[in-house]
């Protein structure tokens, strides 16, 4: 909504929030508005790099809780943010150390979907597993 309201500023016309997101995850440079197209690269970039630092902020913040000896393999980028933080946050997870290269960071297919998908396999194991002991 801040995206918006800066847009809003900038042209006079009102911008909705949901339009704005789908120009955005579809990684569109302009949004239609009133029948004008206005460019949205430079306030996408803007939010996009400050959003991002509140993310690795915060996820340096949780890691630093865990054990001394506890180590990070991978980290995977899951929901709609992974289309637009995804090259953002791969970078700055990599200049912060919090992983030994961009290539830790994994975005799936289907970024949106997975942790839903995640959920019925452990579901589906679970049925077998209660299958089983009966």
């Amino acid at each position: 909504t801040r995206m918006a309201r800066t847009l809003q500023e900038k042209t006079g016309k009102i911008i909705r929030p949901f339009d704005l997101m789908k120009t955005i995850e579809k990684n569109l440079k302009a949004v239609m508005v009133g029948g004008q197209q206005y460019d949205v690269s430079e306030v996408k970039e803007y939010y996009t790099q400050s959003i991002s630092e509140i993310i690795i902020d915060e996820t340096s913040r949780l890691l630093g809780t865990l054990p001394p000896d506890a180590w990070i393999e991978r980290v995977i980028l899951t929901g709609g943010g992974a289309y637009v933080f995804g090259d953002t946050l791969k970078e700055m997870m990599w200049k912060e150390n919090i992983v030994k290269s961009p290539e830790e960071v994994v975005v799936p297919d289907n970024p949106v979907m997975c942790n839903a998908m995640g959920f019925e396999l452990i579901a589906q194991s679970r049925m077998k597993q209660e299958a089983k002991n009966k």
